[in-house]
């Protein structure tokens, strides 16, 4: 068997002769040795130095042997040191009480040099062997929390590799299908021009340069919310909040509409009171607005009502734009602000778009520190949900009212 030579024993017996025995076979052995003869004795010694393993006495005045290994056991320094009782005692009752209280093993009066240090010797390699483990052990725990960690890292890089395939992906589409295809229907546009030219004032001339005029401005506008797009995935925008009534925002953005929602007689009603103020980067919060009312006309028919209100909710404004158009299926509702799955469908006067609105009002409302959502029911209308913070940076605007403007 390995000898366990070097290790330090603690030895605990009020008797000198059994010390003096004990003592004589270890240091013959190699082993380092503590004496201590009272429990109490042993517990200060504890405090100062830790041994590998303790030769612990059961009968002794003060403390006996099991009130001291109790003390050894509660303390976080000692409960791990092996300890090994020393009796002359031989009941079952006792040994198994010996047991309960933390030892690991008896050897009996009078000693047998041999026993002894072979028990000793056990022991000391079980707890070396504990130990390794232990140490084996935290090192596995470090390694699987760095695998975890790295596992996050590469999930976090795996998904920003999907979103840049997804992207590329989206711009690839919107090349071929949008822009592509609406540049062809200029090119074969101006042909018809190119060919009713003798007759320049005609019908044919007239609807031909109106339909120029809408393919052109729908390729500006694909231009526009792309570049838009690549800007906030290149993170080239950031916002630049201040203290805005959210009425005048509203407003503003209903101005560019009035004449497409007139043109389809459709509605347009501004409900918020004009002390209700946000958070919030002007810019930003315009091209909001403008997406999600043009979503909102797109899909609308004629006498159809579209309602912008807001509540209150402490540290944040809720924006509802409520219309009765047609509505979004369930199966269209699952794929709003997803760049892999946008919706590209036509809208009631034969719109198009490139499916980009709502993916940049998704974007910007996450700069601004906001939510969005949609409800919808095909043939009731939809609604869309929009928080805003009402704070500045360092708490609410509860005490701000609309005179605090500049």
């Amino acid at each position: 068997m390995e000898n366990m030579g070097n290790s330090t024993i603690m030895v605990v017996d009020d008797n000198p002769t059994n010390l003096r025995v004990l003592i004589d076979y270890l240091e013959e052995s190699g082993y380092e040795t503590m004496v201590a003869p009272s429990g109490e004795r042993a517990i200060q010694q504890l405090e100062h130095a830790q041994p590998d393993l303790i030769l612990l006495d059961i009968m002794m005045p003060g403390l006996d042997g099991f009130e001291t290994c109790k003390v050894f056991k509660d303390d976080k320094e000692s409960k791990n040191i092996p300890v090994i009782f020393m009796t002359a005692l031989s009941d079952t009752e006792k040994k198994l009480k010996g047991f309960n209280m933390g030892a690991v093993d008896y050897i009996t009066k009078p000693f047998q040099q041999e026993e002894v240090l072979a028990r000793i010797n056990t022991h000391l390699i079980i707890q070396r062997q504990k130990k390794e483990l232990l140490f084996l052990n935290n090192k596995l725990s470090e390694s699987n929390t760095k695998l975890t960690e790295t596992n996050i890292q590469l999930s976090r890089v795996n998904a920003e590799l999907t979103q840049a395939i997804e992207t590329r992906e989206k711009i690839y589409s919107i090349f071929s299908d949008d822009i592509f295809g609406s540049m062809g229907s200029i090119f074969g546009l101006s042909g018809r021009i190119v060919r009713s030219a003798e007759s320049l004032l005609n019908d044919t001339f007239v609807k031909t340069a109106v339909n120029i005029q809408r393919s052109a401005s729908y390729t500006q506008k694909i231009f526009e919310n792309l570049m838009g797009w690549i800007k906030l995935q290149s993170g080239a925008i950031e916002p630049s909040p201040d203290i805005i009534p959210l009425n005048k925002i509203v407003d503003r953005s209903i101005i560019p509409m009035n004449q497409q929602a007139k043109e389809k007689q459709i509605t347009i009603t501004n409900t918020i009171v004009e002390n209700e103020l946000v958070f919030v980067d002007e810019n930003m919060t315009d091209d909001i607005f403008q997406h999600l009312m043009t979503n909102s006309i797109k899909y609308c028919v004629a006498g159809d009502k579209i309602t912008i209100s807001s509540k209150n909710l402490g540290d944040y404004e809720e924006i509802q734009i409520k219309d009765t158009g047609i509505g979004i299926s369930e199966e269209n509702q699952r794929k709003l602000f997803k760049i892999n799955s946008t919706i590209k469908e036509h809208g009631t006067a034969g719109e198009k778009g490139a499916g980009l609105g709502l993916i940049i009002c998704n974007e910007l409302v996450k700069k601004l520190n906001g939510k969005i959502w949609i409800t919808s029911q095909l043939g009731k209308g939809t609604t869309t949900y929009l928080t805003l913070p009402k704070n500045r940076r360092s708490g609410m605007l509860g005490d701000i009212t609309i005179e605090d403007l500049p």
